[in-house]
């Protein structure tokens, strides 16, 4: 089966988020690349979008997009100070983050019509845009802008 995925919250992430042109930004959850995608054409040739996913297949699956300005990590977002002085610069800061902490059907072995009546909440939390993340991120990340659908 060949994957296939519609982001479902796209509009909200990119009205929250307000990517901008040559901006930096983390995507902490990869999954099906839909917010990374939308925010790399965004930022444009000199921007950058750091895309972490634990998925090996998540990762696989972005990497055939061939984003020129995506850096494709396979970690946790958890290990994201070390990811960040792994990838960029010392100093570099971000213009804004997206964490997807809701569940993709593709991740269930559950058929359409079970997993479209289940009652989960997808949560997706976002820190303001104007607010820049300094790198690498030793500290706690303050999540400012949580965001969500039934």
């Amino acid at each position: 089966m060949e994957y296939q995925h519609t982001p479902v919250m796209l509009k909200e992430v990119l009205e929250y988020l307000q990517p901008k042109k040559n901006g930096f930004y983390i995507d902490g959850t990869l999954g099906g690349g839909g917010y990374t995608e939308a925010i790399a054409k965004i930022a444009g040739a000199d921007g950058k979008v750091l895309a972490i996913d634990l998925d090996e297949q998540a990762i696989a699956n972005t990497a055939k997009k061939n984003l020129d300005n995506v850096v494709l990590v396979n970690d946790n977002f958890a290990s994201l100070g070390a990811v960040i002085a792994e990838n960029f610069a010392e100093g570099i800061l971000f213009d804004g983050f997206v964490l997807d902490l809701g569940l993709s059907s593709f991740s269930w072995p559950i058929s359409e019509g079970d997993f479209l009546s289940a009652k989960i909440r997808r949560w997706i939390w976002l820190s303001i845009p104007t607010a820049a993340i300094p790198a690498p991120a030793t500290s706690s990340i303050i999540i400012t802008k949580p965001i969500w659908r039934d």
